[in-house]
């Protein structure tokens, strides 16, 4: 069993390992966005609903969202990750201190 140090970086994703390498005309389902945005399902499902994230298509039954969209709202400063308040930031930081460690 590996001990995990803080100083040891953070592992990637695997739906991000390859992310980079995706053409602008792919798709990608919401558990890749929620790891690329670093937040939850749910998350994504409110930004989406509230227009914080480029809208989605169905295809099949199945969401999915433009990945050159996705990297347009990465790459722009008034970005979703922007609208976290300072509160919501420290209670983040706070539960993540007091989480136990798995």
């Amino acid at each position: 069993m590996a001990i995990k140090r803080s100083s040891d970086p953070a592992p990637i994703h695997p739906a991000l390992q390859h992310f980079d390498k995706l053409p602008d005309s792919a798709s990608a389902r919401v558990p890749v966005v929620a790891a690329l945005f670093s937040v939850s399902v749910p998350t994504i499902w409110r930004w989406s609903r509230d227009g914080k994230l480029p809208a989605p298509t169905k295809r099949g039954g199945v969401t999915l969202w433009s990945v050159g969209q996705l990297r347009a709202a990465l790459a722009d400063p008034g970005h979703v990750k922007a609208t976290r308040t300072a509160r919501a930031t420290a209670a983040a930081a706070a539960k993540r201190s007091t989480a136990p460690a798995v």
